[in-house]
């Protein structure tokens, strides 16, 4: 038997892959919330399914694409041009281009000079052998200079990791100028992003393989029986579990997984223990007619602490509030949306509906290289990792299903 723990994407997509591969074999699934997708997990609006976290679809996630041409859903894709935007003292930028920087008001033509040769370096592999050990604001700030880093990077990486920015490594900016996300096609799904997560468990269910939702694992033996099966002990609404299995694949966040086993150190797990996670905010908002701002908007205006917003490409007219924090305090969301209707001057009347979800473990944050090779011993025992967790540079929704199509081999 295969237990994968989490029914987030990287969980739903291995279970699909590994049902592919050996029809039959007995899988389960343990999922501690009442719905799957993690933080794909979807909400009804209009009739369609919409992810409760802002996703897009980009040409070069060739995973994601064919999982959903597998799941049937090509049709329902379709494909946007999005350039990215900055707000800053009532006014929307774009930096997509030399000529957009060239024009940009708030540095001096040396500046401008300094961030597009830094940019063409990042995008031209010239920084690709940076030691995990330098990180980015020093990194930047030595790069180009200090009024780029303030200006430009540093409300980037606050949006990203609230007061944790400091200590992410420069590695990580340089991969993420690497995508090229400023300007690209973005793809969407007419039913909604989240039909994605609902297909794979229509598929599942009906291939058979036991999705037990609100099961909460308390305890893993890493220690196999006599019988040379892992013990996970859980709960659900039923009661009690007590689960055995040759195999177990974990999607969990490193700290969650870590309290979960006794003595970590003995399997190598140790240098996980103290992974951080950024927390975010998402409020979707359901206004009553489209608004003429941007596609992606990220702020560089101080006044404000709303990281960015998306002004979702569908009839349905809703944006996407987005904020990451390290920690969260009430009324947050409040806030967000307060300033979010300051800088878009809507009144309380325009908004038909808003819904706001607090994600505890949004992104594994990319502050230290860990040694991944040390979980290779696991593996001959019958414990994989899959997900986000295990990519820290790639941390969107084809990495996860990459990471899940990587570890079928190993199972079957």
């Amino acid at each position: 038997m295969i237990t994968i723990l989490g029914g987030g994407i990287a969980g739903l997509s291995l279970a699909y892959y590994l049902s592919n591969k050996i029809p039959g074999k007995k899988i389960i699934i343990l999922e501690k919330e009442k719905n799957l997708g993690g933080v794909c997990r979807y909400t009804h609006i209009s009739d369609k399914l919409f992810p409760i976290c802002y996703h897009h679809i980009m040409l070069s996630d060739k995973h994601t694409l064919k999982l959903v041409n597998d799941l049937c859903l090509e049709k329902e894709l379709f494909w946007v041009k999005s350039t990215m935007s900055f707000y800053k003292s009532e006014n929307y930028y774009t930096l997509s281009s030399v000529g957009d920087i060239l024009s940009y008001p708030n540095l001096s033509y040396k500046d401008k000079a300094v961030l597009i040769v830094f940019i063409l370096k990042c995008l031209f592999g010239f920084f690709d052998r940076i030691d995990y050990s330098i990180k980015a604001r020093d990194f930047i700030i030595k790069k180009t200079n200090k009024r780029v880093y303030l200006e430009i990077f540093e409300p980037l990486l606050r949006f990203k990791f609230a007061d944790l920015k400091d200590g992410i490594m420069a590695k990580w900016v340089i991969e993420r100028i690497k995508v090229k996300e400023a300007n690209s096609m973005f793809g969407f799904l007419r039913s909604g992003n989240g039909s994605i997560i609902d297909e794979l468990e229509k598929n599942l269910r009906m291939r058979g393989v036991n999705i037990i939702n609100n099961c909460l694992v308390k305890k893993i033996n890493l220690s196999k029986n006599k019988s040379g099966n892992f013990v996970i002990d859980a709960v659900n609404n039923n009661g009690e579990l007590n689960l055995y299995s040759n195999k177990i694949v974990s999607t969990f966040p490193w700290g969650e997984f870590i309290k979960l086993i006794k003595n970590p150190d003995e399997v190598g797990l140790n240098q996980f223990r103290n992974i951080k996670y950024t927390k975010a905010i998402s409020v979707i908002i359901n206004l009553k007619k489209k608004l003429n701002i941007p596609y992606w908007t990220n702020n560089l205006d101080s006044r404000f602490k709303i990281g960015g917003f998306f002004n979702y490409p569908s009839k349905s007219s809703l944006v996407y509030l987005a904020k990451y924090v390290s920690k969260f305090n009430k009324g947050d969301d409040d806030k967000i949306v307060s300033e979010f209707m300051k800088i878009c001057k809507l009144k309380s009347s325009d908004i038909r509906d808003k819904r706001a979800y607090l994600i505890h473990n949004a992104d594994p944050l990319p502050d230290n290289f860990y040694d991944l090779g040390q979980l290779n011993k696991l593996k001959k025992e019958g414990m994989f990792f899959v997900g986000i967790n295990t990519l820290p540079f790639k941390t969107n929704l084809d990495s996860a299903i990459f990471s899940a199509k990587s570890a079928v081999k190993g199972l079957i």
